[in-house]
């Protein structure tokens, strides 16, 4: 049962940042719960910033492309990004993204 809710939290937690409803502080403080849970239960947690940077830079390389209406370099970085199983998706608040599961 409590593994099932451990779950259940990884995957709210997992749904509002697909959802762009999670700030920053409030993913710290996931993380920081994740952590305690994995010191009782072993877990391991993957820190995956220096992905997620890289992923953001080539996202703001591919809006400054369509800025300036490059949309050959635009479709290269989301194809090179979908290879990673990285998907983009457009929105009105900015461009969205989530990895292929």
């Amino acid at each position: 049962g409590a593994l099932g809710e451990v779950f259940d939290f990884i995957r709210d937690i997992n749904r509002l940042r697909s959802d762009g409803k999670l700030s920053k502080s409030e993913k710290e403080i996931a993380m920081k719960a994740i952590e305690r849970i994995d010191s009782v239960l072993g877990f391991s947690v993957k820190e995956e910033k220096g992905i997620d940077s890289e992923i953001e830079a080539l996202i703001e390389q591919r809006t400054e492309a369509k800025k300036n209406k490059d949309y050959a370099l635009a479709d290269k970085i989301r194809n090179d990004l979908m290879d990673q199983g990285i998907i983009l998706e457009d929105t009105p608040q900015g461009v969205k993204w989530k990895r292929k599961v």
